[in-house]
């Protein structure tokens, strides 16, 4: 345990004597807890498996952090971490609960190709800088409730049953995507968010408009806009019958 305490210089696996997997992965055996304390150098643990749980709480990375292609066998709980740099968890895989409740991720944020196997829980999260889940698996639920994002949120190509993220929160992150937008529409619907599903179909339906060239295809959507809002916005269909009745 490491409490209020001051970590200068990297954090390496690199540089540390573990024993190795079959598949030439570092092995840590000990359970890990560091809370309200400050790491001044990176964290670099590549190609490492953590058979103990984890947690890093209340705690602020100066520099980057990198837990690219490893394993966390049990809980992982980031709760309340400050990453001043840069996040890399490209290829790493938490078997166990994640949590990264509060956390504030300053720079970018890259979870490429993930793999959460029970639940994660970005709740009040905060992303500052890009966040990308590109190719990421949520084999559980995933929660962002009250989670903020201010640059761009990449869910292209995302697999999961179970987001919990309001649209209203991503509707300016969200990177398009045909897949990634009719995936949330589901989502949502399987929640019984119909207006988060109704607000994001609608954000489709505009974004691929403005998209398109000019001809039959483009009038047709823009009709479908301002007669009945592609169809989830009924009071388009009183305003333009009221204007036709006023003609």
């Amino acid at each position: 345990l490491y409490d209020h305490v001051l970590i200068d210089g990297n954090l390496d696996s690199y540089k540390l004597a573990l024993n190795k997997s079959e598949k030439g992965k570092k092995i840590i055996n000990s359970q890990i807890l560091i809370k309200n304390s400050i790491i001044l150098g990176d964290v670099i643990f590549h190609d490492v498996i953590f058979n103990k749980p984890i947690s890093i709480l209340n705690t602020t990375f100066i520099e980057d952090c990198d837990f690219s292609y490893s394993t966390f066998e049990d809980r992982a709980d980031f709760t309340s971490s400050k990453f001043k740099s840069n996040v890399y968890l490209i290829y790493t895989r938490f078997i166990k609960d994640a949590f990264f409740l509060g956390a504030i991720f300053s720079k970018e944020a890259n979870f490429w190709e993930a793999y959460f196997e029970e639940d994660v829980d970005f709740g009040s999260a905060r992303f500052n800088g890009d966040v990308t889940f590109n190719f990421s698996v949520f084999r559980g639920d995933g929660y962002f409730n009250n989670a903020e994002f201010n640059k761009k949120f990449f869910l292209d190509r995302t697999k999961f049953s179970k987001l919990e993220i309001k649209f209203e929160s991503i509707k300016e992150a969200l990177a398009f995507s045909e897949n990634t937008h009719l995936k949330l529409i589901e989502n949502f619907k399987s929640l019984g968010w119909f207006n988060d599903a109704d607000d994001c179909y609608f954000h489709y339906r505009q974004v691929n408009q403005k998209e398109k060239g000019l001809g039959w295809s483009k009038l047709i959507d823009v009709f479908g806009w301002l007669s009945c809002g592609y169809g989830v916005r009924p009071d388009y269909t009183h305003c333009l019958r009221l204007t036709l009745i006023i003609v």
